[in-house]
């Protein structure tokens, strides 16, 4: 078992600040190339002095000095030549007139693993945090050198150094693109509680050992179980490594409780002290994580070829989720609940584990990019685009397809054409699920929680709750504002659906006031039936916190509404069980992906 070293590699040596100081008489001036802090603003302010703080050097040779900054090259004239060419660093620079009288080059630089970024530091492997300079930056360096933001510098990777001064991180330099091979999950506790956990119980069925990542290890027999606590970890200097001697080992959490009783994670735990309770990093390769994630998203009677197009699926999202970094402030990719995907909720199966090793690294791609591929439970005969469900910012565009042999159906944006649909005696692939076709009423037992749930959604999406402003012959018009009352709800009027039927837009009008809700999600949450949802075989569900779909239509009754519609979840992506459908006839994995994501093509994940 090789102990996790401290990683250290200084490239600098001790820190060096290089300083020039140069006082320049000169009268000619190159004038600076681009706008910002450089350009027009510092043509007007040119008579006092500015210091720019680490800004990347391009070159300085000879008497010209070019710098990036601010995405932006701008060049400066030296009055002294430099004796030795300059290029590729960080530097910080003090202008006075528009001229350059002092140079400081900064050359310390560690290179680790990320292990968490917060606001004002970064904690790297070996070193622990690190605060960072009031003016740091970000840069990549492969390909064009650009600036970047420090959501950029990926947690659980060791792709970027990290450029020192005092003690302080002033820059960090993205050395190469990231090579996906691992994930880090953050495991919430029972039920899916939250990210803090009072205490750990942890054991394995092998030997099993705890680090400080340093050399300090400590051996259990399998069988055993250590408690962690706060002193505990604080003792191992902020946090706890666990790992199993076998391979191929697991590591069992007894007092988090999932749908199959205790969970058990392949690869390594790191616990470490947050806010006064602890927090859990699952961290484990990308296919070990897919072992996790498909039986809690799809079962093995849905089919090999199924669960072999959810693995592409899931690994394709997973990938996605990772280089998006949300879950740096605490040192993880993603979490395991429904926020990203749910994973080890139920143990692994043979079947998931086969399909995962069958499509080893195949993602889907789009001009060479790996999408985010979405999916859903069950569509109600239309799939749709995720730009209708997100907007122009969530991903990869991909087209709505129809789940109707016969082809793609025309645009269902009235409700009208909605019915017909929604209401036609074809064949349809999903209509195994009790989630097929379903109903519910919505009455004044819904008043209260409008409200409540409007200022929720608007607190969260405040562009996406909108009030009713004025009504006059021309329309509506709305704005932003606080919602701060409804009253009795009186109408829901559908005002937009999408080419796949999908409602987009919607008014709830109230005695006190009216809002316009837009997105699938924002709607499905407000109106959350309190009322029993009845479903296609008769069953019924309670207390949703979702509506089940946005593909639904509104009839006003005498004092309730009656919603009926199809589906179940947000409707972009690959139906689940149209893929199921699609396995059943001989639809091969590759066919069904084909099906729902239009003009990709499988890709490797991985590198040879």
């Amino acid at each position: 078992m090789k102990d996790r070293g401290r990683n250290k590699k200084l490239t600098g040596g001790l820190l060096v600040l290089v300083v020039f100081c140069v006082v320049l008489l000169l009268k000619d001036r190159i004038t600076p190339q681009g706008t910002g802090a450089f350009g027009t603003e510092q043509t007007q302010d040119r008579d006092r002095m500015v210091e720019l703080h680490n800004v990347w050097l391009v070159e300085a040779e000879e008497e010209v000095l070019t710098v990036l900054h601010d995405g932006e090259k701008h060049q400066y004239r030296l009055e002294t030549p430099v004796q030795t060419p300059l290029a590729d660093c960080i530097v910080d620079i003090t202008l006075e007139k528009g001229k350059v009288t002092a140079l400081a080059v900064k050359q310390d630089s560690i290179e680790a693993k990320v292990l968490r970024i917060g606001e004002d530091y970064v904690e790297l492997e070996g070193y622990g945090c690190l605060a960072l300079e009031d003016d740091s930056r970000v840069y990549r360096l492969y390909g064009e050198i650009t600036e970047k933001t420090w959501n950029d510098v990926l947690v659980g990777y060791t792709t970027s150094s990290f450029v020192l001064a005092d003690n302080k991180i002033c820059a960090a330099l993205i050395q190469r693109p990231v090579e996906v091979t691992g994930i880090r999950v953050l495991l919430q506790t029972s039920s899916y509680g939250g990210y803090y956990h009072e205490t750990l119980e942890c054991g394995s069925d092998g030997s099993f050992y705890l680090s400080d990542g340093s050399g300090k290890t400590e051996w259990l027999d399998g069988g055993e179980q250590v408690v962690i606590t706060v002193e505990l970890v604080e003792k191992y200097g902020g946090r706890i490594y666990l790992g199993t001697e076998a391979p191929d080992g697991k590591l069992s959490l007894y007092n988090v409780r999932r749908a199959i009783g205790v969970p058990s994670y392949r690869g390594t735990l790191e616990v470490a002290v947050r806010n006064g309770k602890l927090i859990v990093i699952n961290e484990l390769s990308m296919e070990e994580y897919l072992y996790g994630v498909l039986p809690s998203e799809m079962p093995d009677s849905f089919g090999m070829e199924a669960l072999k197009a959810q693995a592409v699926c899931a690994r394709s999202y997973a990938c996605n989720q990772l280089l998006a970094n949300r879950y740096c402030a605490y040192g993880a990719h993603v979490d395991d609940s429904m926020n990203c995907q749910v994973y080890q909720n139920y143990g692994e199966t043979e079947g998931s584990v086969e399909a995962v090793k069958d499509t080893f690294g195949k993602v889907l791609t789009q001009d060479g990019t790996c999408i985010t591929a979405y999916y859903f439970s069950c569509s109600y005969g239309h799939t749709s685009d995720s730009y209708d469900i997100w907007g122009e910012n969530s991903g990869t565009r991909l087209e709505g397809v129809a789940q109707a042999e016969e082809g793609e159906v025309k645009a269902l944006t009235t409700t009208k054409k909605f019915v017909k649909y929604l209401d036609s005696d074809r064949e349809w692939y999903d209509e195994d699920s009790v989630w097929f076709r379903w109903n519910t009423i919505v009455g004044t037992e819904l008043d209260e929680r409008i409200l409540e749930r409007l200022q929720e959604r608007q607190k969260a999406v405040p562009d996406m709750i909108l009030c009713l402003a004025e009504e006059t012959k021309e329309g509506m018009r709305f704005e932003q504002g606080e919602v701060t009352e409804f009253g009795t709800l009186e109408d829901i009027i559908i005002v937009e659906r999408a080419d796949s039927g999908v409602i987009t837009k919607l008014l709830l009008v109230g005695s006190e006031a009216s809002y316009l809700i837009q997105k699938e999600y924002n709607i499905r949450y407000v109106l959350a039936p309190l009322n029993a949802v009845y479903l296609k075989d008769g069953s019924t569900s309670n207390q949703m916190n979702l509506l089940p779909s946005a593909y639904f239509t509104v009839e006003k009754k005498e004092n309730y509404f009656s919603i009926r519609g199809g589906g179940y979840g947000h409707g972009a992506g690959m139906s689940q069980y149209g893929a199921k459908y699609l396995a059943s006839q001989g639809a091969e994995y590759e066919e069904i992906l084909m099906h729902y994501y239009r003009n990709t093509e499988l890709s490797c994940l991985y590198q040879d």
